[in-house]
């Protein structure tokens, strides 16, 4: 049994999901190009790198996508296609259910902010 839930990406409307069991080697091919404390840091967020990890987990859930085309997007200004809303759900994905949880529920201000954003962010 996986510690992780299944995660769904939406990218142009369509839909791909990650099973529970392959997120862990997902995060690991994240992990090449961001790190969590990266993406923690959001003064100093590395556009090119959140581009090109969000496009690592769209292909990995099967979506045919380019890094250039997600960089773009995070500049569209709208909402749903944002660097936070990229951020966020790359967030989301990295923090064990479990882990993030507990924080929402001590209150951990650092880490309730991401998470209260990915809960309803996509970005396509």
């Amino acid at each position: 049994m996986s510690i992780f839930q299944p995660v769904t990406l939406v990218y142009r409307d369509k839909q791909y999901i990650v099973k529970p069991n392959e997120i862990l080697p997902l995060l690991a091919q994240i992990e090449s190009v961001v790190s969590l404390q990266d993406l923690s840091d959001v003064n100093r967020l590395p556009f090119a790198k959140v581009a090109m990890a969000y496009g690592i987990a769209l292909r990995y859930a099967g979506a045919r996508v380019a890094d250039d085309e997600i960089y773009r997007s995070l500049f569209s200004g709208d909402d749903t296609h944002s660097a936070a809303a990229a951020v966020s759900g790359l967030l989301a994905m990295m923090i064990p259910p479990q882990e993030l949880q507990k924080k929402l529920v001590r209150g951990d201000t650092e880490t309730k902010k991401p998470i209260e954003k990915a809960k309803a962010k996509k970005l396509s």
